[in-house]
């Protein structure tokens, strides 16, 4: 939430901790502003209010464009093990 609540450019920013969760599973703030971002757009495509599938499924995307190239050279997703 710190890392949306610093961008002025964000309008919206994640009201429950169900939309903020999927998020913390990435690894740098400028992966979780893009995500965020993915997720309002999505809602907005369809007219109604971001939800936590909204963001996961932004964070799933994420991870398909930037699994096996990170990117500015940080892996998307923080390894757990």
């Amino acid at each position: 939430m710190t890392d949306l609540s610093t961008t002025v450019d964000i309008a919206l920013l994640p009201e429950t901790e169900w939309q903020i969760r999927p998020l913390t599973r990435l690894k740098v703030s400028e992966h979780r502003k893009r995500a965020w971002d993915m997720a309002l757009e999505m809602a907005a495509a369809e007219g109604r209010a971001v939800t936590a599938r909204d963001v996961e499924a932004a964070v799933e995307e994420l991870d398909g464009e930037n699994c096996k190239i990170p990117v500015n050279g940080v892996p998307v997703f923080t390894l757990v093990g």
